[in-house]
C-alpha cells in the first residue's frame, strides 16, 4: 500500500519538477508576473484582506485518499455524482506513474480519487461540498491562522471551496486524507502551496520562498529559490502548534531521508 507520506512527498517533488519549472520564465526578483502584475498572496477589498488572484500556469491539485471502499460510500452518499463503474483508475503505484498521470490531466483542475490498496488513481468530475460531517466545528478552525497568508492577516474564513473539500473529507471518512496543489500564491513568490489534511485538520504543508540572503543550495540558484516545510498539530483546546519548520534546497533527498 502507498503510504500518504508518499502522496505528499510526490505532490511536493511534482511542484518543485513541474510547476515551479513553468513559472521561472515569468519571475522577476523571485516572484511571478502575470499581464504586467506581481501574483502577491493578497489584494485589498474594501475593508478586508482576502486571498489575490490564482496562478494559472499551472494546474490545480484536489487529491482524497484511502482504500477501496471509498469510491462506494462517495456514490451512496451522493458526494460524487459519477457512477463507481465508470471511472477509469490509472496504475500509479509508483512516483513516476503518479507523475505521468498528473501530466496528462494538465487543464483539468480537478479532483482525484486515490485507491492506496490496489494503488491506482482516478478524476473524478464533480464533488459535492456537504459531506457528512462527524465534528461541527468551523472548516477555518482546522488550520492555523497563517494559511493562507503568511503574516496572517488574510482570514483563514476566505479559503475557497476546493480547500474547504480538502478539510471536511477527512472528517466525514474514516482513514482519508486529502492532498492538494494550490494555485493561490503564498509567500512572497507568487505561487500556491502544497497541503496535507488528516481528521485533526492540516498535518503539513510546504511552499517556496524567495531568499536572496541565504547561502548555499537553492531549488533554484538563478532566482534564490527555497523550500519551506512544516509540519502542524491541532493541540486538545483547538490551538495550533507548529511543530517544525525547515528549509529544503533538494525535495528528493530531503523527503527520501524523512520517510525511511
Amino acid at each position: 500500500m502507498v503510504r500518504g507520506n508518499d502522496l505528499f512527498s510526490w505532490l511536493v517533488e511534482y511542484q518543485c519538477k513541474e510547476n515551479l519549472e513553468r513559472c521561472l520564465p515569468y519571475m522577476k526578483n523571485g516572484k511571478v508576473h502575470l499581464h504586467g502584475q506581481p501574483l502577491d498572496e493578497r489584494r485589498f477589498s474594501r475593508d478586508a484582506f482576502i486571498p489575490g488572484s490564482e496562478n494559472e500556469l499551472y494546474t490545480g491539485v484536489l487529491l482524497v485518499a484511502n482504500g477501496t471502499t471509498l469510491v462506494d460510500k462517495l456514490s451512496e452518499g451522493h458526494i460524487i455524482e459519477d457512477d463507481p463503474r465508470d471511472l477509469y483508475f490509472v496504475n500509479a503505484e509508483s512516483k513516476e506513474d503518479f507523475f505521468n498521470y498528473l501530466s496528462e490531466e494538465k487543464g483539468n483542475d480537478g479532483a482525484h480519487i486515490y485507491d492506496g490498496v490496489n494503488k491506482r488513481i482516478a478524476r473524478i468530475m464533480d464533488f459535492n461540498n456537504r459531506p457528512p460531517l462527524a465534528e461541527k466545528a468551523p472548516v477555518y478552525s482546522l488550520v492555523p491562522d497563517n494559511f493562507l497568508s503568511s503574516d496572517g492577516s488574510v482570514s483563514p474564513k476566505y479559503m475557497g471551496v476546493k480547500t474547504r473539500l480538502a478539510i471536511k473529507m477527512p472528517l466525514a471518512y474514516d482513514s482519508t486524507h486529502t492532498y492538494q496543489i494550490k494555485r493561490t500564491p503564498y509567500e512572497n513568490t507568487g505561487i500556491g502551496k502544497v497541503t496535507h489534511f488528516g481528521p485533526d485538520g492540516l498535518v503539513e504543508e510546504f511552499f517556496f520562498r524567495h531568499m536572496p540572503e541565504h547561502k548555499g543550495q537553492f531549488i533554484n540558484q538563478e532566482h534564490k529559490i527555497m523550500g519551506v516545510y512544516r509540519c502542524w498539530e491541532r493541540r486538545s483546546d483547538h490551538s495550533w502548534h507548529l511543530r517544525s519548520e525547515e528549509l529544503v534546497a533538494d525535495p528528493t533527498e530531503y523527503f527520501s531521508r524523512r520517510n525511511k
